[in-house]
């Protein structure tokens, strides 16, 4: 065997074991090896918004290939309608995509809305489902008042929404992002939130509708990007997403995909990987019960090891201890990747802590 044809077989081993939990990016644009670079061993997953029947869409399928990436390959255009054979070229698009190495799952839509439209995808899903009944649909869905009407449209669910805008740490709202999650797990489907990786100023008309100067605005801090990743952990998320690398590549912000946001999905990439396969427990409010509560605590156990993530859910310290629902065991909590070192330990019902600061993380492992 040729050595390519060997690495080749190497990537695709890879890309399969980490596709376990996909970590993707969205608007992967411009495709070129040296946007490419950018998001190796940070991503296993790209997104784009380029159709298929686009010439230029088979680089980013070569790319893929080729850094072992897998991809959400888009299906329906926001302009779908202006074309009467829509439906063909579905049956087109699954004809050629679905040997493809790199096909991961099919992206319905983004954000949809109206019953015509829910008839539609419903629909298309359909036939998506009899083609290639093994690849996850996954649609991308806003926070709209019919959003629940889509919830079989798809496999699985993309809940999107971006708090930060222009306020100083700790006044962003990014409890508004877990409430999402938190709502969308009523619709039992399998959720894969879409976090924010992009600075608002990049949408000045949207931030003129807030009285918002769109120069004030920034991106989310690593703090706050743990948040949303722990956040949405302890709610057994199935993976996570980030808009957008076109937004960061655009702004010539690469130096904050690498340095501030890459270390931080690093984080919860390898807490995935630790994790996949083990039993998951919700240790506080059950998912989706009410509102979101001040605090979330989740574990995860396999063969007697156990880990824990704690977080704060609101923009002001709270005092310990913090009370559980379900028994968490007993012993030492060990902090775990970038968790603050401070004596912790769990006794049933009982996680004893001094604080959590404002959208703390801890991660532990029980000892």
């Amino acid at each position: 065997m040729k050595l390519s044809a060997i690495l080749l077989c190497l990537l695709s081993a890879v890309s399969a074991l980490h596709a376990d939990f996909p970590i993707g990016i969205y608007q992967m644009d411009p495709a070129a090896e040296s946007t490419y670079e950018h998001i190796k061993g940070i991503f296993n997953y790209t997104q784009s918004y380029m159709q298929p029947a686009d010439a230029k869409f088979a680089d980013k399928v070569r790319l893929a290939e080729q850094y072992g990436l897998k991809m959400l390959i888009p299906v329906l255009a926001k302009n779908f309608r202006e074309k009467s054979d829509y439906m063909d070229e579905v049956r087109e698009l699954v004809l050629k995509y679905k040997e493809s190495p790199c096909l991961g799952m099919w992206y319905l839509y983004d954000e949809p809305e109206g019953a015509e439209t829910r008839e539609i995808l419903t629909e298309v899903y359909k036939l998506l489902k009899k083609e290639t009944p093994g690849i996850p649909v996954a649609l991308c869905i806003a926070w709209t008042k019919d959003y629940p009407a889509f919830k079989n449209c798809a496999d699985i669910l993309m809940p999107d929404y971006y708090p930060v805008k222009n306020e100083v740490f700790p006044e962003a709202k990014l409890n508004l992002f877990a409430q999402f999650i938190w709502n969308v797990s009523r619709l039992g489907k399998d959720i894969m939130p879409i976090a924010q990786l992009m600075n608002w100023k990049g949408y000045p008309e949207a931030m003129a509708q807030k009285n918002i100067d769109p120069a004030t605005c920034r991106y989310p801090s690593a703090a706050e990007i743990r948040y949303c990743n722990f956040a949405a952990m302890a709610m057994n998320i199935k993976g996570m997403f980030y808009y957008s690398f076109y937004n960061v590549w655009r702004d010539k912000q690469i130096p904050y995909l690498e340095q501030t946001a890459g270390p931080a999905i690093r984080e919860l990439r390898d807490f995935a990987e630790q994790v996949n396969g083990t039993e998951f427990t919700a240790l506080t409010t059950p998912i989706g019960k009410g509102n979101l509560p001040d605090y979330l605590a989740a574990s995860w156990v396999e063969n007697g090891d156990c880990r824990i993530v704690l977080v704060n859910n609101t923009a002001t310290e709270l005092i310990g201890n913090f009370t559980l629902q379900q028994s968490a065991g007993s012993g030492k909590l060990i902090p775990w990747g970038k968790t603050r070192d401070v004596k912790a330990s769990v006794q049933g019902k009982t996680l004893k802590l001094d604080k959590l600061a404002p959208w703390e993380v801890m991660v532990w492992q029980l000892k």
